[in-house]
C-alpha cells in the first residue's frame, strides 16, 4: 500500500513531462503577441496543464484550446499591461533593435489617445473589444511605417 503512494505522484510527474515542449512553444507564441513572460507562462500552465489526455494526444484539439482560452483563465492570468512595454516588445519581436523600439514606443504613446492607451493596457474579451484593440494596433503599425524609425536610430 505504501508503494502505491510513492508510485502515484511519480506517475503524475512522468505524465506531465511530455507537455514541456508544448508549454515552451505556447509561451514563445504568446510573447510574440506582446504579452509578458509571467502572463504567458500562467496561461500555458492553465491551458496546457489542464488539458485532457485526449486534447494532449490530438494536436488540433490542443491548438483549439490554446487559441480560445476560457475568459476566467484570461482574467486570472492577464493583469494590466504597460502600454509602452507592450509596444516596444511587439516592435522587438519584429526585429527592431531594443533602443529603437523603446524610443518609438515613447513617440507612439504621445500620439495615442487616453482611450487607446487604456484599450492596450486592459485585457480585452469579446469581438468588440478585440476589434478596438486591432484598430489601435493598426494605428501603431501605420506610425511605424511613417518614417518615425529614422528619428529613433
Amino acid at each position: 500500500m505504501k508503494s502505491l503512494f510513492v508510485l502515484l505522484p511519480l506517475a503524475f510527474l512522468l505524465a506531465g513531462c511530455g507537455r514541456s515542449s508544448e508549454t515552451g512553444d505556447y509561451i514563445r507564441g504568446c510573447q510574440r503577441s506582446g504579452l509578458d513572460y509571467k502572463t504567458c507562462s500562467c496561461l500555458a500552465e492553465k491551458i496546457i496543464g489542464d488539458a485532457t489526455e485526449e486534447e494532449f494526444k490530438n494536436e488540433a484539439l490542443l491548438r483549439k484550446r490554446a487559441a480560445n482560452p476560457d475568459p476566467k483563465i484570461l482574467r486570472k492570468c492577464i493583469g494590466k499591461q504597460d502600454a509602452k512595454e507592450m509596444i516596444s516588445r511587439a516592435l522587438i519581436n519584429q526585429n527592431v533593435p531594443k533602443s529603437t523600439a523603446v524610443c518609438l514606443a515613447k513617440k507612439f504613446l504621445k500620439q495615442l489617445s487616453d482611450e487607446e492607451i487604456e484599450l492596450l493596457e486592459t485585457p480585452s474579451f469579446g469581438p468588440v473589444e478585440n476589434q478596438k484593440v486591432e484598430a489601435v494596433q493598426h494605428k501603431i503599425l501605420q506610425l511605424a511605417q511613417s518614417g518615425e524609425i529614422e528619428s529613433c536610430k
